[in-house]
């Protein structure tokens, strides 16, 4: 990573920590007049804001793992070896 992108996560890392109303009195001076490095750390933001918990949830709502253990999107017995 070179050093423009090191500074940029850098920030970013600060930034995504603050309250809302925060980050712009912060990245402002931190960013000095480089507006180009505001607006990459600006979309970082917006896209950190934007992921929300699409991780946490299966497409249609129903829990990840079902009441037999195994993963909403795996048949039962998957994985499983046959023996002849």
């Amino acid at each position: 990573m070179n050093d423009g992108a090191a500074r940029d996560v850098a920030l970013f890392t600060e930034a995504v920590q603050l309250p809302t109303g925060e980050c712009a009195p912060y990245l402002e001076p931190a960013c000095a007049n480089d507006r180009a490095r505001l607006r990459r750390v600006e979309d970082l933001l917006r896209a950190h804001e934007n992921i929300g918990d699409f991780l946490e949830k299966s497409p249609d709502g129903a829990a990840m793992v079902s009441k037999q253990g195994t993963a909403s999107w795996e048949k039962p017995g998957a994985g499983k070896s046959l023996n002849f």
